[in-house]
This record gives C-alpha cells, sequence and structure tokens, in this order.
C-alpha cells in the first residue's frame, strides 16, 4: 500500500502539469538600442601609504558639462569633461574608465577599435568612440561617443 501511495504522489506533480501552448499573453520584446547616460572616472596614486608601505590609490569623478545624447543620430558629445581637483595632475586621457547606461535587455560592444568600457582606456579628446548596442529584439544601432576637452584646473 506504501508504494501505492509513493506512486501516486510521484505521478501527481506530473498529471497537474499544464501543455497549454495557446492563448498566452505574447511578453513584450524591448526594441531600445540607446544609450541613455555617461560617467566617467580616473584612478590616480594617493599621497598615503598603506601600513606595510606600499602606496594607495584612488579614484575620482570626471564630471560632464554639455553633454549632448542625440537618440536620432546615435552620438553623445561630452562638451566639458572635467576631472577631481583633488590629484588633477596625476589625470592621463588614456586611462580613462567610461562607463555607459544602454536600454533595457540591451547588450554594448565597442566596434572599430574603439576603448573599452569598465576599464582603464584612451578616452583622448577628440577620439571618437564608436559602440555597438544591440536591443533585446535584435536591433542595432553604432552608437559615437566622443569627448570634445577636458578642463584640467
Amino acid at each position: 500500500m506504501k508504494r501505492i501511495y509513493l506512486t501516486i504522489l510521484l505521478m501527481l506533480p506530473l498529471m497537474l502539469t499544464s501543455c497549454i501552448k495557446s492563448g498566452l499573453e505574447d511578453i513584450e520584446v524591448f526594441h531600445d538600442a540607446d544609450i541613455t547616460s555617461i560617467r566617467g572616472l580616473y584612478y590616480y596614486y594617493d599621497t598615503e601609504v598603506s601600513p606595510t608601505g606600499s602606496q594607495l590609490f584612488d579614484w575620482g569623478n570626471i564630471s560632464r558639462a554639455d553633454v549632448t545624447i542625440d537618440k536620432d543620430a546615435a552620438t553623445i558629445v561630452v562638451g566639458k569633461a572635467t576631472p577631481a581637483a583633488a590629484n588633477v595632475n596625476q589625470f592621463d586621457a588614456k586611462k580613462v574608465v567610461m562607463m555607459l547606461n544602454i536600454s533595457t535587455a540591451a547588450t554594448i560592444e565597442p566596434v572599430e577599435g574603439s576603448s573599452a568600457l569598465g576599464v582603464e582606456s584612451d578616452w583622448t579628446a577628440g577620439k571618437a568612440n564608436k559602440y555597438k548596442v544591440t536591443a533585446a529584439d535584435g536591433t542595432v544601432k553604432i552608437w559615437t561617443v566622443t569627448i570634445q576637452s577636458y578642463v584640467l584646473n
């Protein structure tokens, strides 16, 4: 008798599953392939040293002014980028870390030798960096991101 109950108990979940294949709601697939914002920072060696004597490093934000995001032309132009004043003398435009926010469910990748995102890369003023943004539905946009100038105070 225990064997019968155990068999029924094991078969019950299989019998209660559904095989409905129609009449279900279609879930909307995202079609936006946009870059919505940009943020930058840079790392520098701090004046402090650790208890073991090694030099510490810190990071500074890069503030942005005159940012123009044109979704139709797929371009972002940062008019003026200003590194944090704390250690601006150690700023190097070839070691900037940029982060781009993109549309929901989209992916992004650098194209044509453009700078990598999220790691130290070359963001020299005037250099056009291109990125391929792919929406969830397969829509592709090639974006161009440019820093026009750095203001070093």
